[in-house]
């Protein structure tokens, strides 16, 4: 079956009341759903959407109530052929996991980093990706030099971003299910 997404982003009123808050505009995605969008960190007018297959898409929204206008996109064939699957922001700097974990048979794990000090013209810095299948990742979290790539399969893999150029895998680990508190049985 062949289905459509579409994404309602509301600008809410500040009342908690349900009649006052209103929608103010719809945008479908197409064929592929967003699995996190993200508006920009730096107060930018952009909003930064991790369209699985059609990649990483950058929208502009709009002072006034019109939807926002899409103005940037990053296929998959600039992201190592992997779908983007999450977002992270660190300044000028937007960090991608990716890898399809919905395909039954496995994906690579990977990370990309995209220079977005001009949103509309963001440039793929470097991508990383796993050496064999490991089921994909969906989240990554940023910390100094560090990135945290939860990878499905494997667990969370430590990369080396301190040259966003050139990133590199230091380390996998795979916590136990039960941390912090021990299986009691």
């Amino acid at each position: 079956m062949r289905w459509l997404s579409t994404v309602l982003v509301a600008l809410l009123a500040t009342s908690t009341s349900a009649q006052a808050q209103k929608l103010i505009w719809e945008l479908s995605t197409g064929v592929h759903p967003p699995l996190c969008m993200l508006p920009d960190t730096r107060s930018k007018p952009f909003l930064y959407a991790a369209l699985q297959r059609d990649g990483l898409v950058v929208y502009e929204l709009s002072e006034t109530n019109r939807a926002p206008r899409r103005v940037a996109n990053l296929p998959m064939r600039k992201l190592g052929l992997l779908t983007a699957s999450y977002l992270e922001q660190q300044g000028d700097l937007l960090y991608v996991a990716l890898g399809n974990f919905f395909n039954a048979l496995g994906s690579k794990s990977g990370l990309a980093i995209v220079d977005i000090k001009n949103p509309r013209m963001p440039k793929v810095l470097s991508v990383w990706t796993s050496p064999q299948r490991e089921a994909g990742s969906h989240i990554v979290t940023v910390q100094g030099k560090y990135a945290y790539l939860g990878v499905m399969e494997k667990g969370i893999r430590i990369l080396d971003i301190s040259n966003p150029k050139q990133i590199k895998s230091l380390s996998i680990t795979h916590p136990d299910i039960h941390f912090p508190n021990r299986n009691p049985n």
